[in-house]
């Protein structure tokens, strides 16, 4: 006698997919639950049958739970909506693998618009108790499921990242002698300038054309780092001076001092950080990320990332996202580089260490 986790997948009845009434009119394809049939206690998997016409759930996405999904027979289409972004369909056929990171933010299913069945073969992980999730273009059944479970409902996903700056929304300022231009990525609070309501943080990228004096900033912590170009070197007077010789090093200094650049071999690109100290303190790391990962986002703690080079889930070169909780980074398409910033305010600083 084989043991019970030992299933022919034969033998597992196919079940009709659905969703509670009034959503019960839509009928989700056929589902064999292999993974209970087996037993399995953290992942759930089976084979999906859709038809003609039906999809293999409403379009979710998960906190927690990874999925993989393989198509043994057949095609469809899987459906993505990314945050901030038009829905796109992607045609699969049999042999494809798609795999969903969880905490992205990127809600999917499965849509068979031909005319003849498609199976898939899915396996998630099971995180009862813990997994949240929630429905992109169901509206009505995100609302009723938010209601019913609301422990289950993954309401902050909907806005997943808190925000999601393009080159449209940056500001482009020429400098008034002339030798460069200020790129403004992000500043808090929106709509502060250099000249009037202090702000406690502004990021942008410089491009710089010929030799000449930094502005100062009284009050203001400063980082800088060479993006494009030869380099440049930072004549801070008493304070000493700063090569920017090497792409993605960052280097420190305030505000006040009295600071020169002078080019090494015509111009350069770099990436400049600015926060008020008396209220927050800044850091600036760069990370070449190769695989998914979440970027840590402690309490009192503003997130900002801007992508250098490459591509990532729901952000492409050249975008800014700004957050304050923890957020996956998903590269697409190979490698991308990445710049974070973390504001830390004085005032979460002085609660956490009292």
């Amino acid at each position: 006698m084989k043991p019970s986790f030992i299933v022919f997948a034969p033998d597992v009845p196919e079940v009709p997919g659905h969703y509670p009434a009034p959503f019960d009119e839509e009928r989700v394809g056929l589902y064999r639950n292999l993974g209970d049939a087996a037993g399995s206690a953290s992942l759930g998997f089976g084979i999906d049958r859709l038809g003609p016409g039906e999809r293999s759930s409403f379009t979710h996405a998960h906190a927690l739970e990874e999925e993989i999904v393989y198509v043994l027979e057949g095609e469809c289409v899987v459906r993505l909506v990314e945050p901030g972004k038009e829905p796109v369909e992607v045609p699969l056929r049999a042999g494809h693998v798609v795999s969903f990171v969880a905490g992205t933010g990127l809600a999917h299913c499965f849509v068979n618009r031909g005319t003849s069945d498609c199976r898939l073969f899915t396996v998630g992980e099971r995180k009862r108790g813990l997994e949240r999730s929630f429905y992109a273009e169901d509206t009505d059944y995100d609302a009723f499921f938010a209601r019913q479970r609301p422990e289950c409902h993954w309401a902050d996903g909907l806005a997943l990242p808190v925000r999601h700056l393009t080159a449209a929304d940056h500001r482009v300022m020429p400098w008034r002698n002339g030798g460069g231009t200020t790129t403004e990525l992000v500043v808090e609070p929106e709509g502060t300038g250099l000249e009037g309501e202090r702000f406690l943080y502004r990021i942008s990228i410089a491009d710089v054309a010929t030799d000449g004096p930094f502005s100062r900033f009284l009050g203001y912590d400063r980082h800088i780092m060479l993006l494009e170009g030869a380099g440049m070197t930072l004549d801070c007077g008493a304070h000493g001076t700063l090569a920017l010789t090497e792409p993605f090093e960052p280097h420190a200094f305030a505000g006040e001092w009295e600071t020169q650049g002078r080019l090494s071999a015509g111009p350069v690109r770099d990436f400049n950080v600015m926060v008020d100290r008396a209220r927050a303190s800044a850091s600036l790391t760069v990370r070449l990320l190769e695989a998914p990962e979440t970027l840590p986002c402690d309490r009192g703690t503003t997130c900002i990332l801007h992508v250098i080079e490459g591509e990532l889930l729901g952000a492409s070169q050249g975008d800014t996202l700004v957050a304050r909780r923890p957020f996956p980074l998903v590269p697409r398409g190979g490698p991308a580089r990445v710049a974070i910033v973390r504001i830390v305010s004085i005032a979460a600083t002085r609660s956490l260490h009292p």
